[in-house]
């Protein structure tokens, strides 16, 4: 008997172990997302200024506006200069874009909002001027609208702007292919969003015919959409699993 019971306190002992570093994981888990101060040089006017930013996060899932989920950072910081407000959104830039880029920061256009706009719309302004792809363009307005959310007004702004890009990439596709899955869904949770339940409504049950949507993941959101729209939520949800 006592070598059974020793057998079986070992066995608790071990299970108290095994909870106890799961526990440990989670808390890990659960702290995650880290930040660094990162001394940064505007390649525009040469000022040097230190800004915090993100540099690890775990995700546990996606929005339905692909919003991710955990303790990360979603969207990750951008580093803004402090004097003109031009946005670092890469490593590197060619003398052309600095040249391109000085005249259009400095722009009383640019100033104007600089201040009062986050740093993903900036971004997504930035972009426009160098005519990117409106795919580029709408998902930084989408971004920008992540960084609103407490604010209203801001985010129907941001949000209209990303809906109007998505909605330039599908008029511009020749083909069902990605970019066209993923403006259809985003422009429908848009709509759905910004409370546009009738154009929303109607673009998931189109959709709800379409072959690229009816099964696995993309059939699972389109229908949860229709309940949503249904129910007359513009909130912000999970995608379903």
């Amino acid at each position: 008997m006592k070598e059974q019971r020793s057998v079986s306190d070992r066995r608790v002992i071990s299970r108290l172990r095994l909870a106890a570093l799961c526990l440990v994981l989670h808390a890990s888990a659960a702290s995650a997302h880290t930040t660094a101060e990162v001394e940064e040089v505007c390649p525009l006017d040469g000022t040097k200024f230190t800004a915090l930013e993100d540099v690890s996060g775990t995700s546990f899932g996606k929005r339905l506006d692909l919003r991710t989920i955990g303790p990360t950072a979603s969207p990750w910081s951008l580093p803004v200069c402090p004097k003109d407000h031009f946005v670092l959104f890469k490593q590197k830039f060619s003398p052309e874009e600095i040249a391109d880029l000085r005249s259009f920061v400095n722009s009383e256009p640019y100033q104007t909002v600089a201040a009062d706009h986050s740093s993903y719309f900036l971004l997504a302004r930035i972009l426009e001027h160098q005519k990117k792809a409106p795919g580029v363009v709408a998902f930084a307005y989408l971004q920008a609208s992540w960084q609103v959310e407490g604010d209203p007004v801001q985010y129907r702004d941001y949000a209209q702007r990303s809906l109007k890009s998505y909605r330039e990439v599908l008029l511009a596709s020749k083909d069902h292919g990605e970019a066209w899955k993923t403006a259809q869904l985003i422009s429908g949770e848009l709509e759905r969003r910004l409370g546009l339940f009738a154009e929303a409504t109607t673009r998931f049950m189109q959709l709800a015919k379409q072959e690229e949507f009816q099964s696995g993941l993309f059939k699972n959101i389109v229908a949860y959409q229709l309940e949503l729209t249904r129910k007359r939520d513009s909130s912000p949800h999970e995608i379903p699993r």
